[in-house]
């Protein structure tokens, strides 16, 4: 079984996921997390992070908790998943940004002490120096 929220994550229909066997999915986390079975059989909640790709081809990345149930003597698996996709999306984005003002930060330091050099030197010119000046009114936070 599986909500509209899954639907739409997966990329697939529901008739398609319905068709899916489960055991295929519950195999592979098995192989990527050997510990998993363990925690199944001994009662334990387990946990984790996963991607996929849809079958439009995009990649998609969902945090995963999973729970057994027994009932009748029968283990059941009782699993919900989180689309993570778009917030990983934006910490890299987010991590990319800081590290171009990172960069753009160390290019003005280093262009300002150039120019600081520059108004100590008797061969620039002084009208030059003082329209340049300028970035001493620019809070240089490093």
């Amino acid at each position: 079984m599986c909500n509209d929220q899954y639907i739409e994550m997966s990329g697939y229909t529901r008739e398609q996921l319905m068709d899916t066997d489960d055991l295929d999915g519950l195999i592979e986390t098995i192989q990527a997390t050997p510990e998993f079975l363990t925690h199944m059989l001994t009662g334990i909640q387990d946990k984790g992070m996963d991607a996929w790709i849809r079958p439009d081809g995009k990649e998609n990345y969902h945090e995963w908790t999973a729970a057994p149930l027994e009932i009748d003597g029968v283990l059941h698996i009782i699993g919900i998943d989180r689309d993570i996709t778009e917030r990983l999306r934006n910490e890299r984005a987010l991590k990319k940004s800081e590290e171009s003002e990172r960069a753009f930060r160390k290019q003005l330091q280093v262009l300002h002490e150039v120019i600081l050099e520059l108004a100590k030197s008797k061969s620039v010119d002084e009208l030059f120096v003082k329209k340049l000046f300028i970035l001493d009114q620019i809070p240089i936070l490093f």
